[in-house]
Protein backbone atom coordinates (compact mmCIF):
# COMPACT_ATOMS: atom_id res chain seq x y z
CA UNK A 1 0.00 0.00 0.00
CA UNK A 2 2.85 2.59 0.61
CA UNK A 3 4.67 2.22 -2.54
CA UNK A 4 1.37 2.26 -4.35
CA UNK A 5 0.27 5.88 -2.33
CA UNK A 6 3.91 7.21 -2.90
CA UNK A 7 3.56 6.13 -6.78
CA UNK A 8 0.20 7.73 -6.78
CA UNK A 9 1.76 11.24 -5.33
CA UNK A 10 4.60 10.93 -7.96
CA UNK A 11 2.22 10.41 -10.62
CA UNK A 12 -0.02 13.81 -9.26
CA UNK A 13 2.89 16.39 -9.53
CA UNK A 14 3.81 15.13 -12.86
CA UNK A 15 3.60 18.35 -15.74
CA UNK A 16 0.07 18.76 -17.08
CA UNK A 17 1.49 18.50 -20.87
CA UNK A 18 1.30 15.54 -22.92
CA UNK A 19 4.65 13.90 -22.33
CA UNK A 20 3.92 14.62 -18.06
CA UNK A 21 0.68 12.94 -18.66
CA UNK A 22 2.35 9.43 -20.44
CA UNK A 23 4.59 9.34 -17.52
CA UNK A 24 1.60 9.86 -15.07
CA UNK A 25 -0.48 7.25 -16.71
CA UNK A 26 2.74 4.80 -16.60
CA UNK A 27 3.36 5.51 -13.15
CA UNK A 28 -0.25 4.71 -12.51
CA UNK A 29 -0.53 1.92 -14.20
CA UNK A 30 2.88 0.39 -12.27
CA UNK A 31 0.92 1.26 -9.01
CA UNK A 32 -2.05 -0.89 -9.81
CA UNK A 33 0.05 -3.71 -11.15
CA UNK A 34 2.14 -3.78 -7.76
CA UNK A 35 -1.47 -4.23 -5.87
CA UNK A 36 -3.18 -5.68 -8.21
CA UNK A 37 -2.80 -9.13 -6.64
CA UNK A 38 -2.94 -8.26 -2.60
CA UNK A 39 -5.16 -9.32 -0.60
CA UNK A 40 -5.22 -6.95 1.61
CA UNK A 41 -5.13 -3.95 -0.25
CA UNK A 42 -6.79 -0.32 1.10
CA UNK A 43 -9.49 0.17 -1.43
CA UNK A 44 -9.27 3.33 -0.94
CA UNK A 45 -5.89 3.45 -2.71
CA UNK A 46 -6.99 1.65 -5.50
CA UNK A 47 -10.24 3.71 -6.21
CA UNK A 48 -8.03 6.98 -5.87
CA UNK A 49 -5.04 5.57 -8.20
CA UNK A 50 -8.11 4.82 -10.44
CA UNK A 51 -9.75 8.19 -10.26
CA UNK A 52 -6.47 10.00 -11.10
CA UNK A 53 -6.39 7.80 -14.37
CA UNK A 54 -9.25 8.37 -15.34
CA UNK A 55 -9.09 12.20 -15.00
CA UNK A 56 -6.42 12.33 -17.28
CA UNK A 57 -8.30 9.96 -19.65
CA UNK A 58 -10.93 12.81 -19.45
CA UNK A 59 -8.74 15.84 -20.15
CA UNK A 60 -7.44 14.17 -23.37
CA UNK A 61 -11.13 12.86 -24.54
CA UNK A 62 -10.80 9.33 -23.76
CA UNK A 63 -13.84 9.09 -22.58
CA UNK A 64 -14.46 4.91 -22.20
CA UNK A 65 -11.26 4.76 -20.85
CA UNK A 66 -12.30 7.53 -18.04
CA UNK A 67 -15.65 5.40 -17.50
CA UNK A 68 -14.09 2.53 -17.14
CA UNK A 69 -11.86 4.26 -14.20
CA UNK A 70 -14.43 6.55 -12.55
CA UNK A 71 -16.27 2.82 -12.17
CA UNK A 72 -13.73 1.63 -10.15
CA UNK A 73 -13.27 4.03 -8.48
CA UNK A 74 -16.89 4.51 -6.88
CA UNK A 75 -15.66 1.61 -4.91
CA UNK A 76 -13.99 3.60 -2.55
CA UNK A 77 -15.41 3.00 0.75
CA UNK A 78 -14.44 7.04 1.02
CA UNK A 79 -17.49 8.86 0.57
CA UNK A 80 -16.17 11.83 -1.10
CA UNK A 81 -14.23 9.89 -3.56
CA UNK A 82 -17.35 7.97 -4.04
CA UNK A 83 -19.49 10.56 -4.57
CA UNK A 84 -16.76 12.30 -6.83
CA UNK A 85 -16.26 9.70 -9.16
CA UNK A 86 -19.86 8.97 -9.49
CA UNK A 87 -20.09 12.85 -10.60
CA UNK A 88 -17.81 12.36 -13.17
CA UNK A 89 -18.94 10.02 -14.11
CA UNK A 90 -22.59 12.02 -14.77
CA UNK A 91 -20.59 14.94 -16.19
CA UNK A 92 -19.27 12.53 -19.01
CA UNK A 93 -22.87 11.33 -19.60
CA UNK A 94 -23.99 14.72 -19.29
CA UNK A 95 -21.72 15.96 -22.05
CA UNK A 96 -22.49 13.61 -24.41
CA UNK A 97 -26.35 14.11 -23.95
CA UNK A 98 -26.72 10.26 -22.54
CA UNK A 99 -29.00 11.87 -19.55
CA UNK A 100 -30.61 8.70 -18.40
CA UNK A 101 -27.10 7.39 -17.31
CA UNK A 102 -25.71 10.98 -16.57
CA UNK A 103 -28.71 11.73 -14.02
CA UNK A 104 -28.10 8.27 -12.69
CA UNK A 105 -24.39 8.72 -11.95
CA UNK A 106 -25.41 12.00 -10.13
CA UNK A 107 -28.34 10.90 -8.31
CA UNK A 108 -25.58 8.50 -6.86
CA UNK A 109 -23.24 11.38 -6.22
CA UNK A 110 -26.00 13.09 -4.49
CA UNK A 111 -26.76 10.23 -1.90
CA UNK A 112 -22.90 9.78 -0.99
CA UNK A 113 -22.17 13.50 -0.60
CA UNK A 114 -25.05 13.90 1.47
CA UNK A 115 -23.97 10.64 3.24
CA UNK A 116 -21.02 12.27 3.78
CA UNK A 117 -22.58 15.47 5.09
CA UNK A 118 -20.88 17.36 1.99
CA UNK A 119 -23.39 19.51 1.04
CA UNK A 120 -21.02 21.74 -0.77
CA UNK A 121 -20.54 18.60 -3.26
CA UNK A 122 -24.49 18.04 -3.04
CA UNK A 123 -25.93 21.04 -3.97
CA UNK A 124 -23.01 21.25 -6.82
CA UNK A 125 -24.33 18.04 -8.14
CA UNK A 126 -27.79 19.33 -7.64
CA UNK A 127 -27.57 22.45 -9.54
CA UNK A 128 -25.70 19.85 -12.51
CA UNK A 129 -28.91 18.06 -12.56
CA UNK A 130 -31.02 21.58 -12.51
CA UNK A 131 -28.72 22.58 -15.56
CA UNK A 132 -29.44 19.36 -17.26
CA UNK A 133 -33.18 19.46 -17.11
CA UNK A 134 -31.96 22.73 -18.73
CA UNK A 135 -30.92 21.78 -21.96
CA UNK A 136 -34.20 19.55 -22.61
CA UNK A 137 -36.65 22.26 -21.56
CA UNK A 138 -37.64 20.61 -19.14
CA UNK A 139 -38.84 23.43 -16.51
CA UNK A 140 -40.35 21.81 -13.81
CA UNK A 141 -37.52 19.20 -13.24
CA UNK A 142 -35.37 21.74 -14.17
CA UNK A 143 -37.03 23.93 -11.09
CA UNK A 144 -37.25 20.90 -8.51
CA UNK A 145 -33.46 20.13 -8.48
CA UNK A 146 -33.14 23.91 -8.45
CA UNK A 147 -34.70 24.61 -4.87
CA UNK A 148 -32.73 21.38 -3.76
CA UNK A 149 -29.80 23.19 -4.61
CA UNK A 150 -30.34 26.23 -3.03
CA UNK A 151 -31.36 24.31 -0.07
CA UNK A 152 -28.02 22.48 -0.02
CA UNK A 153 -26.60 25.75 -0.30
CA UNK A 154 -27.98 27.55 2.09
CA UNK A 155 -27.14 23.89 4.54
CA UNK A 156 -23.40 24.30 3.83
CA UNK A 157 -23.14 28.22 4.95
CA UNK A 158 -20.43 28.64 2.50
CA UNK A 159 -20.85 32.31 0.85
CA UNK A 160 -19.22 31.14 -2.48
CA UNK A 161 -20.86 27.82 -2.87
CA UNK A 162 -24.32 29.38 -2.01
CA UNK A 163 -23.53 32.36 -4.52
CA UNK A 164 -22.59 30.25 -7.05
CA UNK A 165 -25.72 28.12 -6.63
CA UNK A 166 -28.04 31.23 -7.00
CA UNK A 167 -25.63 32.32 -10.54
CA UNK A 168 -26.33 29.13 -12.19
CA UNK A 169 -29.95 29.09 -11.41
CA UNK A 170 -30.12 32.14 -13.04
CA UNK A 171 -28.49 31.10 -15.76
CA UNK A 172 -30.71 27.97 -16.08
CA UNK A 173 -33.79 30.29 -15.79
CA UNK A 174 -32.28 32.70 -18.12
CA UNK A 175 -31.56 30.06 -20.87
CA UNK A 176 -35.37 29.15 -19.94
CA UNK A 177 -36.33 32.78 -20.51
CA UNK A 178 -38.55 33.19 -17.36
CA UNK A 179 -36.61 36.59 -16.94
CA UNK A 180 -38.11 37.55 -13.88
CA UNK A 181 -37.08 34.08 -11.72
CA UNK A 182 -33.55 34.73 -13.54
CA UNK A 183 -32.93 38.48 -12.32
CA UNK A 184 -33.73 37.42 -8.58
CA UNK A 185 -31.49 34.88 -8.79
CA UNK A 186 -28.72 37.17 -10.07
CA UNK A 187 -29.54 39.52 -7.56
CA UNK A 188 -29.06 36.61 -4.68
CA UNK A 189 -25.75 35.60 -6.76
CA UNK A 190 -24.68 39.38 -6.29
CA UNK A 191 -26.01 39.88 -2.90
CA UNK A 192 -22.89 37.59 -1.36
CA UNK A 193 -20.45 38.27 -4.36
CA UNK A 194 -20.49 41.75 -3.47
CA UNK A 195 -19.02 40.83 0.30
CA UNK A 196 -15.38 40.16 -0.98
CA UNK A 197 -12.91 41.17 -3.21
CA UNK A 198 -12.08 38.16 -4.46
CA UNK A 199 -14.74 37.65 -6.39
CA UNK A 200 -14.64 40.87 -8.89
CA UNK A 201 -14.61 39.41 -11.94
CA UNK A 202 -17.72 36.95 -10.60
CA UNK A 203 -19.08 39.74 -9.67
CA UNK A 204 -18.80 41.97 -13.40
CA UNK A 205 -20.06 38.44 -15.18
CA UNK A 206 -23.21 38.37 -13.23
CA UNK A 207 -23.99 42.05 -13.28
CA UNK A 208 -24.17 41.18 -16.70
CA UNK A 209 -25.81 38.88 -16.98
CA UNK A 210 -28.47 40.53 -14.98
CA UNK A 211 -28.14 43.92 -17.42
CA UNK A 212 -29.08 41.38 -20.24
CA UNK A 213 -31.97 40.03 -18.46
CA UNK A 214 -33.19 43.61 -17.64
CA UNK A 215 -32.81 44.03 -21.85
CA UNK A 216 -34.85 41.59 -21.98
CA UNK A 217 -37.93 42.42 -19.57
CA UNK A 218 -38.12 46.04 -21.53
CA UNK A 219 -36.38 48.31 -18.57
CA UNK A 220 -32.90 49.39 -20.53
CA UNK A 221 -32.38 52.77 -18.03
CA UNK A 222 -32.00 49.55 -15.09
CA UNK A 223 -30.07 47.45 -17.97
CA UNK A 224 -27.67 50.25 -18.76
CA UNK A 225 -27.39 51.10 -14.81
CA UNK A 226 -26.53 46.95 -14.26
CA UNK A 227 -24.08 47.23 -17.34
CA UNK A 228 -22.51 50.09 -15.61
CA UNK A 229 -21.48 48.33 -12.59
CA UNK A 230 -20.58 45.13 -14.25
CA UNK A 231 -18.05 47.42 -16.00
CA UNK A 232 -16.47 49.04 -12.95
CA UNK A 233 -16.17 45.55 -11.52
CA UNK A 234 -14.00 44.15 -14.83
CA UNK A 235 -12.03 47.14 -14.29
CA UNK A 236 -11.17 46.18 -10.59
CA UNK A 237 -10.95 42.81 -11.34
CA UNK A 238 -8.14 43.79 -14.15
CA UNK A 239 -6.69 45.93 -11.58
CA UNK A 240 -6.13 43.28 -9.47
CA UNK A 241 -4.79 41.12 -11.66
CA UNK A 242 -2.14 43.79 -12.32
CA UNK A 243 -0.98 43.89 -9.06
CA UNK A 244 0.98 40.80 -8.97
CA UNK A 245 2.51 41.73 -11.85
CA UNK A 246 3.63 45.52 -10.67
CA UNK A 247 4.95 43.98 -7.79
CA UNK A 248 7.10 41.46 -9.70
Amino acid sequence: DEIAREMFIRAKTMPKDSEGSASAINILNDALGLIEDEQNVNPNIKAAIHFERAKIFDDYDYVSYALRDYFEATKASDLNLKAQAFYKSGSLYDEFKEYEPALDNYLSSVAYSGEADNMNAQSKVLVKIASMFTKQFDSDNMKQYTNLAIDAAKESENDDTIARTYSQSAQNYQYLKEYKEALENYKNALAIFSRTDETFEQTAHNYEQAALVMEKLGNSAKAAKLQAKANLYYQKALQQQEQPDIAS
